[in-house]
């Protein structure tokens, strides 16, 4: 897995499509940005979200998402399937808390915004699949935040029409999506 990924980086060019995190952005600037966002708050945790991404409780897992009108084939090039969708997901992040210490199998980085610090791994190829993040959250838990890589916007597959998606009124950009996803999980607070 880690091979395929580092060749696709050096076939790329050398450009790094890695989630990457902002240490520069102030705790204050953040704020003034998300201040009236909706808050989830749950037993163990609660977050800020943006009124345009949709939140789903399913069991232990929060799943934030947001869709735009786009027919396609489904979220990646390399499933090739033949189901025709009215929608395409651009912008996927879920949250569990699993009561035990996990690790992860291989570590691409680490990754800290407000109160969570932990590592992170790509878990796919090619723009498809997600990039998983673990964040000790006690003594015995782990917060696992799982969030999609959307193939489309990536810039990696010649089988989007990247700039036509851009166009579609109210779509998350690749850029917008990294601000948003570490601007949500700047806000995360445990619940005491």
């Amino acid at each position: 897995m880690v091979l395929g990924y580092s060749f696709l980086w050096m076939k790329s060019g050398f450009i790094d499509y890695r989630p990457q995190t902002n240490n520069s952005i102030s705790p204050s600037v953040v704020q003034d940005e998300t201040k009236n966002w909706k808050i989830y708050r749950n037993e163990t945790f609660e977050f800020k979200y943006p009124e345009n991404l949709q939140l789903i409780e399913d069991g232990n897992k929060v799943v934030l998402n947001h869709s735009i009108p786009y027919e396609n084939v489904g979220d990646c090039d390399l499933l090739g399937g033949g189901q025709l969708y009215e929608t395409l997901d651009d912008f996927n992040v879920s949250f569990e808390v699993v009561n035990q210490k996990l690790s992860l199998n291989y570590v691409v980085g680490e990754y800290n915004a407000g109160i969570l610090k932990g590592s992170w791994a790509l878990e796919g190829a090619e723009g498809c699949g997600h990039s998983k993040y673990h964040f000790s959250i006690g003594e015995n838990k782990t917060l696992v935040v799982q969030r999609a890589n959307i193939q489309a916007l990536s810039g990696i597959s010649t089988s989007w029409d990247l700039e036509k998606i851009l166009k579609i009124s109210g779509v998350i950009s690749k850029e917008e999506s990294e601000k948003l996803f570490n601007e949500i999980l700047s806000t995360f607070r445990l619940v005491q």
